[in-house]
């Protein structure tokens, strides 16, 4: 202990200076990349209502203190789609996110929990028969009695066909919770099943495509690589010090 305090005692005032700038920017260090990843937080779910967040799903206090007796029990006519010979309707898990389908008719989605609804006409006025959502509402697939399916990944905005699986009467459509798996069922016919690798190279992108649009590309952001060039500088200056002691 006595040799230690004698040691610190000859320290000059040059390397106490220098080892304050190297604890500064050791902090400063942290103190940017938590600011960073906070904005960057804020930046990736803007403008979201108040209330409490599983997942991307918000959960309000209205809704926590719903009884679950009341869920169903009341109805609202939601006129603005008109009135159609509706065949089926799926929603996102918080239920922001809808989408209905007309059978001779077109596909109508909404974004604000079925308050309004908008015609999509890209896939054209088809025989739809059934249509289900991803839990996000991103991924969504149909099916036209007598037709192909459907599918859109931009939340019901366009559709692309997908005639991998041929024209068939089209029953019912399911998706998993991400959208990867989806399995479709067609009258007097057979189950098809299609899913969706991730995004690596040479895998499955997107249902009915074994051409990827884009590879998995893995990169430090600028907040981590400030994060690692102030910890080594850091480092240099106190392994520095030590090194004089």
């Amino acid at each position: 202990m006595k040799q230690f305090l004698h040691k610190i005692s000859h320290i000059s005032r040059k390397k106490i200076f220098l080892f304050a700038i190297a604890l500064a920017m050791f902090f400063c260090a942290i103190g940017f990349h938590a600011n960073h990843a906070n904005a960057a937080f804020n930046e990736q779910i803007p403008n979201q209502e108040g209330g409490l967040y599983f997942g991307r799903s918000r959960i309000s206090e209205n809704q926590l203190a719903l009884n679950s007796s009341s869920f169903g029990a009341t109805w609202t006519a939601r006129t603005s789609a008109g009135a159609r010979n509706w065949h089926s309707v799926s929603l996102s898990s918080d239920g922001k996110y809808q989408t209905a389908v007309a059978y001779a008719g077109h596909i109508y989605t909404s974004s604000d929990y079925g308050a309004t609804w908008a015609q999509r006409t890209g896939a054209g006025a088809r025989n739809w028969s059934s249509v289900s959502l991803s839990s996000d509402g991103k991924y969504q697939t149909a099916g036209d009695w007598g037709g192909y399916i459907y599918t859109s990944f931009d939340y019901g905005a366009t559709w692309a066909q997908r005639t991998g699986a041929g024209a068939r009467n089209w029953h019912s459509v399911s998706l998993s919770s991400d959208g990867k798996y989806q399995t479709a069922g067609v009258a007097n016919g057979y189950i098809y099943t299609s899913s969706a690798d991730s995004y690596i190279d040479t895998g499955n992108l997107g249902i009915g495509t074994n051409m990827p649009e884009s590879k998995l590309q893995v990169y430090v952001s600028s907040s981590v690589s400030a994060l690692i060039v102030y910890l080594r500088l850091a480092m240099i200056m106190v392994f520095l010090l030590m090194a004089g002691m």
